[in-house]
C-alpha cells in the first residue's frame, strides 16, 4: 500500500493478514499454490514465513 493509503484501511488489511497467518490459513494457501505451480510449471517456489516466494 502506498504512503497515502488510509491508515484505517491499512490496519484492516494488516489485521486480516495477521489473522490468517495465526490460524494457519496463509500457510495452507501457500502450500496448495506451491503444489499447483510445481505440477503445472515444474517450478518449486519457496515458502518463507508462510508466504510463497519466487
Amino acid at each position: 500500500m502506498s504512503a497515502s493509503s488510509d491508515p484505517e484501511i491499512f490496519n484492516q488489511w494488516r489485521n486480516a493478514y495477521l489473522s490468517i497467518k495465526q490460524d494457519g490459513t496463509l500457510k495452507e494457501i501457500s502450500l496448495k499454490w506451491q503444489s499447483k505451480i510445481y505440477a503445472e510449471l515444474s517450478v518449486l517456489p519457496e515458502i518463507k514465513d508462510d508466504v510463497l516466494v519466487f
